[in-house]
């Protein structure tokens, strides 16, 4: 109990030590006057007197308490209520990337088949009909894994989740930014007349060839990889 007094007084704010230092004296002078008071019978019909002495002895101890226990203690609460938050929203984060992500690596298995099971038709043609279908989830990607770099970014603090490698976090991110830029490169690749009017000197042009090896150069990065690693986040 000592120690934890000890403890509590040593990292109290300067302020609040010293109102202590002035109140707690105070209020055992004014226990000593109300004692010897009582012992002589001068508090007999006095009551408003008792009433104001007794409320200023119990000012003198209230405020130093709860300055230096309940103040702190609610600010604990406070802070613990705010990393279960953090922990909460790391954990939906996660959650949110890894379904993201799982849709990538279903887009990027459907686009595979689709490549190599008919060589026949026009590869662009390909793209665009499965983009219709399914987007890839390649703007989630990007929003989600926005969250995960605060969290990287954030110092390592007890009762959060702990950063990741920082070489291994690299590792994943530079995959994540090959399947968004690449997928963005084949969408203008795939429309090039529109991609000419919208942005001129933003266009990609590619024979049907050399697209195809571009997407299925796509569909081979692991994003599945980085999935699993990112489950393994604590």
């Amino acid at each position: 109990m000592g120690t934890r007094i000890g403890d509590v007084w040593r990292a109290a704010p300067p302020y609040s030590k010293q109102l202590s230092a002035i109140l707690w004296p105070i209020g055992g002078m004014l226990v000593v006057v109300g004692v010897y008071g009582d012992v002589q019978g001068f508090w007999q019909n006095r009551g408003f007197l008792v009433n104001l002495t007794s409320g200023l002895t119990s000012f003198c101890f209230a405020i130093p308490v709860a300055l230096l226990f309940l103040g702190p203690r609610a600010e604990l609460e406070r802070q613990e209520s705010v990393e279960a938050e953090l922990r909460l929203s790391h954990a939906r984060a996660v959650l949110s990337v890894s379904r993201s992500l799982s849709g990538v690596t279903h887009g990027q298995n459907t686009l595979r088949r689709a490549l190599q099971g008919d060589t026949s038709s026009k590869p662009r043609e390909l793209f665009m009909r499965l983009q219709a279908r399914r987007p890839f989830s390649i703007s989630e990607v990007e929003t989600t894994w926005r969250v995960l770099d605060s969290f990287q970014e954030t110092p390592d603090r007890r009762g959060l989740p702990r950063r990741l490698d920082p070489s291994a976090y690299n590792r994943m991110r530079q995959v994540v930014n090959e399947v968004v830029n690449g997928y963005r490169e084949l969408s203008r690749a795939a429309e090039p007349e529109a991609v000419s009017v919208r942005w001129p000197n933003d266009s990609v042009e590619w024979t049907d060839e050399q697209f195809r090896e571009k997407a299925l150069s796509w569909c081979a990065l692991d994003v599945d990889k980085v999935r699993r690693t990112l489950q393994r986040w604590p």
